[in-house]
């Protein structure tokens, strides 16, 4: 299984992104999901970056939530429309380059028709969708891990498929190359100089929230946690509800969680997903309906 990449956009399914990269990382390595390519030197070609990025994955996930297709610009433009939109210059990369693109539907999404796509994006309806729901989201995903352990038939990016292994040009080396460095792990390992972990940051406490909808509104909320390795418990306190955080979890600096809480005798489930930076987390919470910015900051005891 080679490297996957994560294509999502951020007011339409960043908490299923959170999540599912958390997954992904616990199951596959934390070095071999990529996502978020926002981080851009000055000067450097975003589309360039993102092709060669794409380009070096086996396996790029295209999270199609409710708004994926309707999301527009500040000028009221349709994104998916614009040439240079991200979401969409990721698609036609990995699909341009052979990358399997694997479309997967959340939040009671439907897949596009290619009428409904740029042209470049047209061969995406072609694509097996996987669905992962609120209320299945483990089994779902266990779903998905198991689909993409199976090798993609036909796939070689060497140029070697049919020949017999001890054939291909460089195994030799390899196999050497290989003992050479489990012979060294082997060593390394034995002093344990790197065998300790980091510890997660430390979250305990409570926390005031700063939210902001999607169309500029705010309102404040708080965040009550406890904090147990990289298990987190607690509860979230908004504006016209309490609810538990359910599934806490802390993957080095990225902390998910998601809620229940009833309101007009229905429950509504509430992802969230951020970065711990120090004394402020910075989140993307989603509900069924909107999506919001989040910034935490620790209170002082």
């Amino acid at each position: 299984m080679g490297p996957i990449f994560i294509s999502y956009r951020r007011e339409d399914a960043a908490a299923y992104a959170g999540r599912l990269y958390d997954r992904l990382s616990a199951e596959f390595g934390a070095d071999q999901v990529f996502i978020d390519i926002d981080k851009l030197e000055p000067g450097q070609n975003f589309a360039e970056v993102i092709r060669e990025q794409v380009g070096r994955c086996e396996t790029l996930i295209a999270l199609i939530g409710p708004r994926w297709l309707s999301s527009v610009n500040s000028a009221g433009e349709p994104r998916l429309q614009d040439p240079q939109d991200f979401v969409r210059l990721e698609i036609a990369a990995a699909l341009a380059r052979d990358v399997r693109v694997v479309p997967v539907l959340v939040g009671d999404a439907t897949m596009p028709s290619a009428g409904e796509l740029p042209p470049d994006l047209a061969d995406l309806p072609l694509r097996h969708a996987h669905e992962i729901r609120h209320s299945h989201f483990h089994n779902d995903t266990s779903d998905l891990i198991e689909a993409l352990q199976v090798s993609r038939p036909g796939r070689n990016r060497s140029g070697s498929a049919g020949k017999p292994l001890w054939r291909r040009r460089g195994f030799t080396w390899l196999a050497l190359v290989s003992v050479f460095l489990l012979a060294l792990l082997a060593l390394v390992w034995a002093g344990n100089p790197f065998g300790k972990t980091e510890n997660p940051p430390e979250i305990s406490g409570r926390w005031s929230v700063a939210a902001t909808t999607s169309n500029g509104q705010t309102f404040k909320m708080a965040f009550n946690f406890r904090q147990t390795g990289d298990k987190v418990f607690g509860k979230v306190v908004f504006p016209v509800a309490t609810a538990g955080v359910l599934d806490g979890t802390i993957t080095g600096s990225r902390l998910s969680f998601h809620t229940w809480h009833q309101l007009d005798e229905q429950k509504h489930r509430t992802e969230f997903v951020g970065e711990i930076k120090d004394q402020v987390i910075e989140m993307d919470m989603q509900t069924e309906q909107d999506f919001y910015k989040l910034v935490a900051r620790r209170e002082q005891e």
